[in-house]
C-alpha cells in the first residue's frame, strides 16, 4: 500500500472508525484496554507506512498532550465523568479517550487533509459534530455529564470549536 494511494486514505479513515468503536465498545463492556490496543496497533502501522514520520510524530504528540489536558480538565472541573482505566487511580482522563486524540491526529495529513487551512469550516465542524461523539459516549454509558445535556453540549462545542481551530493551525504549521 503506497503512502499517497487511495488505499492508504481508506485505511486511514476506516482505521479511525475501527479504533473509535473499539474504544467505545471496549469500555462499555469493561475491556478498557481493547480500544487503546487497537489504536496503538494502528499507530504503529501508520508510522510504518507514512513518509514524514517526524512531522506526524510531533503533531500526534501535540494532539495527545492537548487531549490529555482538555479531557483531564473536563474531569477535574466535573464536566464529564469517564469510565475506564486511570480515572479511578490517578484522577486523570482515561487512556482510551487520550489515545482517541492521538488517532484523530493521524488523520489530519491524510484522510482529513481537506480541512487544513480551512478554518471557517473546521471550527463549526469541531463545534457541531465532535460533541456528538460524547453523546454516543453517554449512550454507551462510558461517560456521563455533570450538567444538563444542552449545557454540556454548549461547553463541548466551545472547547471543540477552539480545539479544532488550534489543531488545524498547528497542522498547517507542521505542514
Amino acid at each position: 500500500m503506497k503512502y499517497n494511494s487511495k488505499a492508504f486514505l481508506f485505511f486511514n479513515i476506516i482505521s479511525f472508525y475501527i479504533y473509535w468503536w473499539a474504544s467505545f465498545l471496549g469500555v462499555s463492556y469493561g475491556y478498557y484496554y481493547f480500544g487503546p490496543i487497537f489504536t496503538l496497533i494502528y499507530l504503529v502501522l501508520h508510522f510504518i507506512l507514512i513518509k514524514n514520520k517526524l512531522k506526524e510524530f510531533k503533531f500526534i504528540m501535540f494532539c495527545t498532550i492537548l487531549g490529555f489536558i482538555i479531557e483531564t480538565s473536563f474531569l477535574k472541573l466535573d464536566i464529564i465523568e469517564y469510565r475506564g482505566i486511570l480515572t479511578d487511580r490517578f484522577d486523570i482522563a482515561p487512556l482510551w479517550i487520550i489515545l482517541l486524540w492521538s488517532g484523530l491526529a493521524s488523520t489530519f495529513f491524510h484522510s482529513f487533509k481537506w480541512i487544513l487551512g480551512n478554518y471557517k469550516l473546521g471550527i463549526p465542524l469541531g463545534a457541531i459534530f465532535t460533541p456528538l461523539a460524547y453523546m454516543y459516549g453517554v449512550k454507551f454509558d462510558i461517560i456521563s455529564f455533570s450538567y444538563p445535556l444542552v449545557e454540556s453540549y454548549l461547553i463541548l462545542s466551545i472547547v471543540w470549536g477552539f480545539a479544532f481551530f488550534l489543531l488545524i493551525y498547528i497542522a498547517d504549521f507542521f505542514n
